[in-house]
Order: C-alpha cells, then structure tokens, then sequence
C-alpha cells in the first residue's frame, strides 16, 4: 500500500468512526427528548460526554488484575518484550504498554487503557501455539489499538448502545403505563415514535459492531505497518480461528454448525481479515519488484 493509499484508508477510518460515533449521540439524543424532553436530552448527552473523557482514567492494570491476570515479566519472556520494545521505537510510542499473562487455553490477546498508559494481556494458549513472527502480528495489532484511541472510542460507543437499551425499555414502559389515556381519551399516537422507541437498541448494536468492525480493519492494517510483514498476523488470524472452531466443535454435535451474521459480530470475518492482509504483502511484494527492476534498468549499459 503506497502513501496515496493508506492516506485515502486512514481518511475513510476517521470518516466512518465520525459518522458512527455522531450517529449513536443523535439517537441517545432523540430517545432522551422523546421521554422526559430537552431537559433529559442534554443531561443523557452530558454524560455520554463525561463518560468519553473520564473512562480512560480507570487503571488499565486494575482492570487486568480484575480479570485474574498478572504482570508478564521481562525475563520470563524476554524474546517477547524485545518485540514490543521494537515496535515501540518504529511506531514511536513515548511508553511502553505493559505486558500482563492471562492463564487461559484460549488463544487470546487484549489491549486496556491508552497510548499514554497502555497494557496488553496474552494467554497461556497464545504463547504456546504462536511463534515469533505470529506474536508479533498480534502484538503490533494490540499496539495500533493503543495509538488510534481505538479503545476509548469503542467503550463510548458500547456505553451509548447499552444506553439506548436502557431509555428505549423506559420509553415502552412509560407508553404502557399510558395505554388507558390512549384508549379512552381518544389520545392521537404518533407511530414514527413508537416504532423508533422499539428498533433504538438493534440502531444502537448495529452502529457499535459497525464501528468496532471498522477499527479491527484499522488495527491490522497498522500490524502490517509496525511489523513489515502483513503474513505473520494472517497467520496468527488462521490459528486463533481454527483452535476457536476446533473449541467449539467439542461442544456441538458431529456435523452441527453455528453461523453467526456478519452483522452481529464484533469483530470482521477471519477470512475477509486474512485476505486484506495477504492483499497488502502482495503489494508490497509488487513495489518491491518494480524498484528493484527501475534500479537495475538505471543501471544496464547502453548498447553502441
């Protein structure tokens, strides 16, 4: 991927988070406006607001110990904190985001917190099925989730969905409760609302995958750019996907399968993923062919 392009991707990422993020606050608006007026529409907005700039305050490392993980030290994985030291200096990161252990068999990694004050978790499965070049993949991945504020972005958007379910179900109840002024008092009901009031929190889902899905994108694409090599997490991406299914077959029948819609995962579809990837190793494969041939061209003697 040449300049242009990562310049025109980065662009639509931003302008796609924008639109979603703005999509999510005029629907907490509306709902707010909708049960009890402007009054509790700005005081929902408020705290979308307050939310956005004061969750990442929360301890990152409180969090992970919460979730029984404990600080990886450098010495138990020295190969591993020399990878993230490396992509810290090409991805210019000012702090290092602290490495945590995560005792699961699940192939599984996870970033917490900010940029400024960043840990990423990994699990016993995934330090054991991965290699170097695959850990780092996933590493770099985490990494770029890290530097693009995808974190607090997407705890936002999560809060405002959950949100939107809790003023929608008020927003029925109270339309309930009125059902005897509407029947008896020849009370004019105004559909559009009603129908808003029942559809808010599948709005509110779908525009929160939506955003989460773009932001995966994003994260791999920055893998690829932090590490040079696009293959190792495509790689890591095929192993994590087939250790879930093979996880998953074990609890299923023989020859039964769960298909989950596209639209209800957080998280694009691993061949999809798997197949950008090895888009962009091929380009730069590409690049790397034609300046090499410009070089030698430049180079040949001319016949006389």
């Amino acid at each position: 991927m040449n300049e242009k392009q990562w310049l025109k991707h980065k662009f639509w990422i931003e302008f796609q988070t924008f639109f979603l993020v703005t999509a999510l606050s005029v629907l907490l608006g509306i709902l707010g406006w909708i049960i009890a007026g402007e009054v509790m529409a700005i005081f929902v907005l408020g705290l979308m607001i307050a939310s956005y700039f004061f969750l990442p305050k929360i301890s990152p490392h409180l969090l992970l110990r919460m979730n029984r993980c404990r600080e990886l030290k450098s010495y138990e994985t020295p190969k591993i904190h020399g990878l993230v030291h490396a992509l810290a200096r090409k991805g210019e990161f000012k702090n290092l985001p602290t490495l945590y252990y995560l005792p699961s068999d699940q192939l599984n990694a996870f970033a917490v917190g900010s940029v400024e004050n960043g840990a990423i978790a990994l699990s016993d499965g995934l330090l054991r099925n991965l290699n170097l070049d695959e850990i780092a993949g996933v590493l770099a991945h985490e990494m770029s989730h890290l530097k693009h504020g995808d974190l607090k972005v997407l705890a936002f958007a999560d809060i405002s969905s959950r949100i939107t379910g809790v003023l929608s179900m008020m927003g029925q109840v109270l339309l309930l409760l009125n059902l005897p002024l509407i029947f008896f008092m020849n009370y004019q009901i105004n559909w559009w609302v009603i129908l808003l009031l029942i559809l808010a929190p599948h709005i509110g889902d779908f525009l929160y995958l939506t955003l989460s899905r773009t932001r995966e994108y994003d994260a791999d694409l920055g893998s690829a750019e932090l590490t040079g090599d696009p293959e190792g997490l495509a790689l890591a991406l095929g192993k994590i996907h087939n250790h879930q299914n093979s996880a998953l077959k074990q609890l299923l029948f023989r020859g039964y399968k769960i298909t989950e819609p596209v639209l209800m995962r957080t998280h694009p579809p691993t061949k999809e993923r798997i197949r950008r990837l090895l888009e962009v190793r091929d380009n730069k494969r590409e690049a790397y062919r034609l300046s090499t041939r410009t070089v030698w061209d430049s180079q040949r003697p001319t016949r006389g």
